[in-house]
């Protein structure tokens, strides 16, 4: 864990694959306290629509987060603590945006088990681009509440094959499994509220289940480096995190929004949760 970034940190970051840092930030501290709070209160009275269930159809994210208005995410990774962090890495100052935001909970003294696996195994074979995951940790993390663990200088290896688990066969949620682990010990990240981990998007992770009274409540959003025109992973205009768009390209970009496939199948599983599901098992069923 460091509490001071400097030269040395981008030399951890390429030996191990990933860096654990802790801010010291209070405006920063006030806006994790402040999230922690509106989502602990939101989970509770079920305010927001939660994804990736399990077999039992408990859920462990509730995605898009940059865009609740009501949440203070944003506000977090626009933060000095997390932009002078990209920055360091970014050596080479290349355009860089989010592809996703998510918060990732853990419902107490459930079954609710990542598999180990890479970021990368998530994106096409022909679109693996540079990137990195920020984790930040709204409460405190530990092998207690299914911290995260990491694989160190798995980065440094392939992108593994994964095999796909469906876990609830309702709504066809799923995760990837790496079917043959390297030879390296996972080690278990255990971590303050507002300590920051940032991955490589090829270091193999995974956590365990809850078995206290905590949700284990941490952002997750995922940066890649890439100057093509590419919507985020929720069909929207991704969020930048270095760098400025073109009018040109904001306006393409707006143009790929309107015509998206995926708003359109986003708004029928929102207002239309049961025809969603239907098309979803029918399309499962058709590819397997």
């Amino acid at each position: 864990m460091i509490s001071i970034l400097n030269s040395k940190t981008k030399v951890l970051y390429n030996e191990l694959g990933y860096i654990h840092y802790r801010p010291s930030s209070s405006g920063y501290m006030s806006l994790i306290n402040q999230c922690f709070d509106y989502y602990h209160r939101s989970l509770q009275s079920n305010k927001l629509q939660k994804d990736f269930k399990n077999k039992d159809g408990i859920a462990k994210h509730i995605i898009d987060i940059f865009n609740d208005k009501s949440s203070k995410a944003l506000d977090i990774y626009r933060h000095e603590e997390i932009t002078k962090l990209v920055d360091l890495l970014n050596e080479n100052n290349k355009f860089c945006y989010y592809t996703h935001s998510k918060l990732s909970f853990k419902e107490p003294h459930k079954e609710t088990d990542w598999y180990p696996h890479q970021d990368n195994a998530y994106k096409k074979i022909n679109d693996h681009r540079d990137g990195f995951a920020i984790l930040i940790c709204l409460e405190k993390m530990n092998d207690d509440n299914g911290c995260l663990q990491l694989f160190p200088e798995s980065h440094k290896l392939k992108t593994f094959k994964h095999e796909r688990i469906i876990e609830d066969p309702t709504s066809g949620d799923a995760q990837l499994k790496i079917l043959e682990l390297p030879m390296i010990d996972p080690i278990s990240i255990t971590a303050e509220r507002g300590d920051i981990i940032l991955f490589h998007n090829d270091m193999i992770h995974q956590s365990k289940s809850s078995t206290v009274n905590s949700h284990r409540f941490t952002f997750i959003s995922e940066i890649e480096f890439s100057d093509k025109i590419k919507l985020d992973d929720y069909g929207k205009v991704p969020v930048v995190a270095f760098g400025s768009y073109t009018l040109s390209k904001k306006l393409n970009l707006y143009f790929l929004y309107l015509i998206n496939l995926r708003n359109k199948w986003l708004f029928l599983k929102k207002y239309f949760p049961k025809l969603s599901n239907y098309i979803k098992r029918l399309w499962l069923n058709l590819n397997n």
